[in-house]
């Protein structure tokens, strides 16, 4: 089924997070991560105090690792291989997929 088809679980978050995990032009990547980051951030503060969200924060935590270690890698500034940015970026966005909405953990079918 294509990530688009998907109905999101935890949409708020985890739509800007796809939009950033997906995005291959390296002048928009940066400013897509920066806003996934700031509604995980903000997401998890509304949560935080909550004892019901445990699955939703634990995606939240893992969303903001992703998107840092994409942070660091973006492709205009690693200084690596051409074949070594690919790799790891396609690494991370497999990783990420637990979150992005292709995991069946937390993408609902309709």
């Amino acid at each position: 089924m294509p990530m688009k088809d998907l109905v999101l679980k935890y949409p708020t978050s985890q739509e800007p997070y796809r939009a950033a995990v997906i995005e291959t032009n390296p002048k928009l990547l940066k400013q897509k991560i920066s806003g996934a980051q700031q509604a995980a951030i903000l997401r998890f503060k509304e949560l935080e105090n909550s004892s019901d969200h445990h699955a939703e924060l634990r995606a939240l935590t893992d969303a903001l690792t992703a998107l840092k270690i994409l942070a660091e890698t973006t492709w205009a500034e690693c200084d690596k291989s051409t074949t070594e940015r690919v790799s790891r970026y396609e690494r991370l966005r497999r990783d990420a997929q637990l979150f992005g909405g292709t995991s069946r953990a937390l993408a609902v079918k309709t």
